[in-house]
């Protein structure tokens, strides 16, 4: 078997510009698949989660709809008296959405984060940071399931107090890097906080955030940090969590009206409501539009991949026949062959899938796509070989091409 496997090597290496073709066909339909798949049973993990969510409650989003001449007004201030009564609105409201006893509210803003600290360089890539600050309420973790694997997570004091360090907890990638009790620095807005490492989550913990996203979004690369409006150096931290993505969980419909007159009667912004299963059905529409696309284009690179790979191995068999023969002549077998042949998709195989692994590191569902992978190189074998064991020794032996 090495021996077949040593003479397929040769076999690309002599035909290596079409090898390389056949490489790049094949790494492309590889990472088209692991889309597909990501793509499919993310949106089906974001319909089952979205379904846990409003089990039990009605959960609203707010959908942004203020004015840009009222933006202008607003960020054009220069009378004093206004500009200090936008900032008590501000307050006004903040505290109406997250510090009110009969109303839950999520904040799913997400900031990139670019911390000093070295321990974090095993997060940055070309592109920048991959880690995000994140602002977690006193419902967040019974809302979203969290669990702690080490330390703790928020207490009610961590939400309203202010102490020597702001308390963290994070995602699951940064266990092993730091320890409990564990401090970095950062200037966040351009002010200096210290923050205290007090818990880690467990690996996978999700997220869905159906106000712009189909993805499911995970915490293993979030700094969770309490939503502390004490903490706050500038109103801008404020106006920025408003205006950014958010659950509500109101006792009522009649509850989310009021907040939308009251956001308008502060002059703030212009609001309209709107339930997540309502959200859903937008996204899951324009995401099967997306996947209708996506998939088409996966089953043309993968009926060219098939074709193309076939074609050539039917070429090599055709102008290999005089040497197959003399191998028949001197004890080889059909198996012999067959493997010779076979073992020429291995390479293919085996390269991409590395480089899919490669570049898709972070996404998941590469075991379901190697597998297909390897159901789609049998189906590639599957007609040369059969072809192959239609030939009789007479013939190859007469049939020379140089």
């Amino acid at each position: 078997m090495k021996e077949q496997f040593y003479l397929s090597i040769q076999d690309l290496w002599k035909r290596k510009k079409n090898a390389f073709s056949l490489l790049f066909q094949m790494t492309l339909m590889l990472i088209l698949l692991q889309f597909i798949f990501n793509a499919i049973f993310d949106l089906q993990k974001l319909i089952q989660e979205v379904g846990r969510l409003s089990q039990d409650q009605d959960v609203y989003i707010l959908v942004d709809y203020t004015s840009l001449e009222n933006w202008n007004d607003q960020l054009h201030m220069d009378n004093l008296e206004e500009i200090e009564q936008r900032e008590a609105n501000l307050t006004w409201f903040f505290k109406h959405l997250f510090e009110n006893e009969n109303l839950g509210a999520i904040t799913l803003m997400r900031t990139p984060f670019f911390p000093s600290d070295e321990r974090f360089t095993p997060f940055e890539n070309e592109r920048g940071s991959t880690i995000s600050f994140m602002y977690a309420t006193t419902i967040l973790e019974d809302y979203f399931n969290l669990q702690t694997t080490a330390g703790r997570f928020f207490y009610e004091a961590d939400y309203v107090e202010v102490g020597v360090h702001i308390p963290v907890v994070l995602g699951h990638d940064f266990n092993g890097i730091f320890e409990i009790g564990d401090t970095f620095e950062d200037r966040f807005h351009g002010h200096l906080e210290v923050f205290e490492v007090i818990g880690f989550l467990e690996a996978d913990s999700i997220y869905a955030n159906v106000t712009y996203s189909w993805d499911i979004q995970y915490f293993d690369r979030v700094v969770l940090r309490p939503l502390n409006r004490h903490h706050f150096q500038s109103n801008f931290q404020m106006q920025s969590i408003l205006e950014s993505s958010m659950y509500l969980i109101p006792e009522s419909t009649k509850q989310m009206r009021e907040i939308v007159a009251y956001a308008e009667e502060l002059n703030l912004f212009t609001f309209l409501f709107r339930n997540i299963n309502d959200q859903l059905e937008l996204l899951v529409d324009e995401r099967l539009l997306f996947l209708q696309s996506q998939m088409f284009l996966t089953a043309l690179v993968t009926t060219l991949t098939l074709v193309s790979f076939t074609i050539s191995l039917l070429q090599f068999i055709d102008k290999r026949q005089y040497e197959f023969g003399i191998h028949y002549l001197i004890g080889a077998t059909n198996k012999d062959i067959s493997i010779r042949i076979a073992f020429q998709i291995i390479p293919f195989l085996i390269i991409g899938n590395a480089i899919r692994m490669t570049l898709l590191n972070r996404m998941g569902y590469g075991l379901l796509t190697l597998g297909v992978s390897i159901l789609l190189s049998a189906l590639i074998c599957l007609i040369p070989l059969v072809r192959m064991s239609r030939l009789n020794l007479s013939s190859m032996i007469r049939w020379r091409i140089t």
